[in-house]
C-alpha cells in the first residue's frame, strides 16, 4: 500500500480534491479551520490518500497546523496522529495543492518543502478560474524553476482529476524518495534563521517572473458586492435580513416534506393497529417506537433546510464575510477573531465546532472558545424551538421568533466570553487574518451531498440514541399498570416517580411532574424532548399533523405562557448533549473543563429560566 498526502494552505481546494480523488465526503468550506483532523481515503486498491489540515508554512501556531507539520516531519509524538498506522504515516510523496488564483501566496509552503528536500509534487488547483481571469502560467518553465513536477487541475473537472490520478499511479510505481529527517527542534532552528522567509519569497518572485506570462485580473464583481456585504452598517443589516429570511423559509418550505414524513408514520401506526398485536406490544410499537422516532424525524426537513442554507453561504463565499463582520465585535468581548469559525460551525453542531477550535493559536483562546461553544443554538435545539414557538406564535411570526432565539444564543456566548475576559484577560489578541475568497455560484450537488450526510447523522441518532431513550421512557410511563377500571396517569408510573424526585427543583420554573419527567431523557439528547412531551402528555402519534397540533394545544392549555417561555429559556442554555461534553473532555484532556461547562451552563439555564418566569 502506497500512501500520498495532500498538503496546502486553507481554502486552496485541497479537501475538494480529496473528495474527487477518493469519493469521500469531507466538509468543504471557504474559510480556514474546516479541516481539523487528517482524513484517509483510497485512490485505488493499493493507494492511500491522507488529507491534512490547512498549513500556510512551517511557522505553525494552532493545533491543526501542528498536525500537518508533525505528519510531514514524521513526528510520532503528536497524539492526534496516533490513529494512523505506520504505513499511513510513511508517505511516498507530498501532493502540495496551491490555489492558482493566488499563486504567489500559495507557493510559500511548497518552497519550504523543497528547501527541506522532501518529495513534492505540485498541483495548481483552480486553474480554470485563473484562466477565466486572464492569468497565464507556463507550467513547464515553473516546473524547471522549482525543480519539481507540476500539474494543473480543477476539483470539479473530471478530465483533470483523471490526469491527476494517472500521475499519482505513475509515482507509486517508483520507490519512495529518500526523505530528510528533522526533529521539531531542528526544524524550528532552520525556519527561524535570518532571511528564511525573505529567501523563500525571493525564490517565488524569480520563478514567477520567468513563468507568469500574464497577471490575474482582480475579481471586480466580488469587490462591488463587498462594498455592501462587508460594510460595518449595511453589511450588518444585510446579514440580519438574510438570517430572518432563512429562518422564515425553514417553516414555509419544510412543510410539504414534513407532511410526507407524517403520512409515512401515520400509515405505519395504522397498520400496526390492524395486525392484532397484544395491547402491550401494540403500545410499545405505536407509542414507543413509532411515536418516538417519528416525533423526532418529523423535524428532519427543517434541519435539512438549515444545513442547506448554511451550505449555500459556505459555498458562495459569504460565510467568510460573516466572519469578517463579527470579528471586531468578538474582540471587544474577549474572543479571538479566529474563534468565529468554530462558533459559526457550532450552529450546525457543537461537536465539529469545538474540534475546529484547534485552529486557535493560544491555549487560553482555545479554551474560552470551547467553553462558550455549547451556548450556540445547534440544530438539535431546532425541533424544540419549532414546537414551542408554534404554541403561541402565528406562522408568519415564527421565523422572527426563531431568529430571536438564535440571536440570544449568540449574545450569551459574547457575555460569557466577556466574563471570562475579566477573569483571564487575553494576551496579544489579534484580529482574524483571512483572505476573502471571491464570490462563486454554489455547486448545488455538493451542497446537497453535504446536507444528505448531515441529515443521515441526525437520522442515525434518531434510530439509535433517541429510539433507545423513547423506548425507556415508554416503559417507565407504561409501568406499573393501574388496576382495571382506573384511568392511568403519569404520576402513577415509574417515570412520574422519578420526575417527582426532581419536580421540586423545577417547580419555581413553572414545570410540573410531566415537564420534569420529559426533561430527564432530554439531558442525553435535546431532540428527544418532543417525543418525551408527547409521551408524558398522553398525545398519540405526535409525529402526525393532528398529533403535533394536539401536542401544541395540550401544552398551550396546560401551561401558561411564562412557563413555555421559561422552558424555551432553559433549552437555550441547558447542558443537554452527551456528545458535546465527550468531545470537550477529549479536546481539553480531562474531566475538569467538561465539569465546568456542565456546571455553568446548568446554572445559567436555571437562573435565566427563573428570571423569565418571574418577569412574564
Amino acid at each position: 500500500m502506497t500512501t500520498f498526502a495532500l498538503v496546502g494552505s486553507p481554502n486552496s481546494g485541497k479537501t475538494s480534491l480529496f473528495n474527487s480523488l477518493t469519493g469521500r465526503r469531507q466538509k468543504v468550506a471557504n474559510y480556514p479551520g474546516a479541516t481539523v483532523e487528517s482524513a484517509i481515503g483510497k485512490i485505488d486498491e493499493d493507494m492511500l490518500l491522507v488529507d491534512l489540515p490547512g498549513l500556510y508554512g512551517f511557522k505553525v501556531k494552532g493545533i491543526d497546523e501542528q498536525i500537518s507539520r508533525d505528519y510531514i516531519i514524521q513526528n510520532e509524538e503528536n497524539q492526534y496522529l496516533t490513529k494512523l498506522d505506520q504505513n499511513q504515516r510513511n508517505y511516498h510523496t507530498l501532493l502540495v495543492v496551491a490555489d492558482a488564483t493566488k499563486i504567489k501566496k500559495s507557493l510559500y509552503l511548497c518552497t519550504e518543502l523543497i528547501e527541506l528536500k522532501l518529495p513534492v509534487y505540485l498541483i495548481l488547483n483552480r486553474s480554470d478560474l485563473s484562466k477565466t481571469r486572464n492569468q497565464k502560467i507556463n507550467t513547464e518553465t515553473l516546473s524547471k524553476e522549482l525543480g519539481i513536477p507540476i500539474l494543473e487541475t480543477c476539483s470539479f473537472d473530471e478530465e483533470s482529476i483523471q490526469r491527476l490520478k494517472k500521475e499519482i499511479k505513475e509515482l507509486s510505481k517508483y520507490e519512495a524518495p529518500t526523505k530528510s529527517k528533522f526533529s521539531k527542534r531542528e526544524l524550528h532552528q532552520m525556519i527561524h534563521q535570518e532571511n528564511w522567509s525573505k529567501d523563500r519569497f525571493m525564490k517565488i518572485d524569480q520563478a514567477l517572473k520567468n513563468s507568469l506570462e500574464s497577471e490575474i485580473i482582480p475579481h471586480a464583481l466580488s469587490e462591488k458586492i463587498d462594498t455592501i456585504a462587508t460594510h460595518p452598517i449595511w453589511g450588518g443589516i444585510f446579514l440580519m435580513a438574510l438570517l430572518y429570511l432563512i429562518f422564515q423559509m425553514l417553516f414555509t418550505y419544510a412543510g410539504p416534506f414534513a407532511d410526507g414524513i407524517t403520512w409515512l408514520f401515520d400509515s405505519l401506526g395504522e397498520w400496526v393497529g390492524t395486525v392484532g398485536f397484544p395491547p402491550m406490544l401494540e403500545s410499545f410499537l405505536v407509542d414507543g417506537v413509532i411515536a418516538g422516532v417519528g416525533g423526532t424525524l418529523v423535524f428532519l426537513p427543517q434541519i435539512a433546510f438549515l444545513f442547506f442554507f448554511i451550505g449555500l453561504m459556505e459555498e458562495s463565499g459569504y460565510m467568510a464575510r460573516m466572519a469578517y463582520l463579527l470579528d471586531t465585535l468578538m474582540m471587544k468581548f474577549g474572543l479571538p477573531g479566529r474563534s468565529i469559525i468554530p462558533l459559526l460551525s457550532s450552529h450546525a453542531c457543537a461537536v465539529p465546532g469545538i474540534m475546529a477550535a484547534r485552529s486557535l493559536d493560544s491555549h487560553r483562546d482555545r479554551l474560552v472558545t470551547i467553553l462558550v461553544a455549547p451556548l450556540t443554538s445547534c440544530s438539535a435545539r431546532l425541533p424544540v424551538y419549532v414546537l414551542l414557538l408554534a404554541t403561541f406564535l402565528p406562522l408568519e411570526q415564527q421565523g422572527l421568533g426563531l431568529l430571536a432565539l438564535y440571536m440570544i444564543g449568540i449574545a450569551s456566548t459574547f457575555l460569557v466570553a466577556f466574563v471570562l475576559k475579566l477573569l483571564s484577560p487575553p494576551v496579544n489578541s489579534q484580529h482574524l487574518v483571512m483572505e476573502l475568497p471571491p464570490y462563486q455560484l454554489p455547486r448545488i450537488m455538493d451542497v446537497l451531498k453535504n446536507v444528505y450526510k448531515k441529515s443521515m447523522l441526525f437520522v442515525k441518532k434518531a434510530g439509535t440514541v433517541i429510539l433507545f431513550l423513547t423506548i425507556v421512557l415508554w416503559g417507565l410511563t407504561y409501568f406499573p399498570r393501574t388496576p382495571e377500571g382506573q384511568q392511568p396517569t403519569i404520576e402513577q408510573s415509574y417515570a412520574g416517580s422519578i420526575g417527582g424526585l426532581f419536580e421540586p427543583i423545577f417547580r419555581p420554573l413553572g414545570m410540573d411532574v410531566k415537564l420534569t419527567t420529559a426533561l430527564i431523557p432530554a439531558f442525553a439528547a435535546r431532540e428527544v424532548m418532543v417525543a418525551s412531551m408527547g409521551t408524558v402528555l398522553s398525545v398519540s402519534d405526535p409525529e402526525s399533523d393532528s398529533g403535533l397540533d394536539a401536542l401544541r394545544n395540550k401544552i398551550r392549555d396546560e401551561y401558561p405562557l411564562d412557563t413555555i417561555l421559561a422552558l424555551i429559556a432553559w433549552f437555550i442554555f441547558a447542558p443537554q448533549c452527551i456528545s458535546t461534553f465527550a468531545v470537550i473532555k477529549r479536546e481539553t484532556g480531562g474531566y475538569k473543563w467538561m465539569a465546568v461547562t456542565v456546571g455553568y451552563t446548568l446554572a445559567l439555564a436555571y437562573i435565566v429560566a427563573l428570571a423569565v418566569k418571574i418577569i412574564f
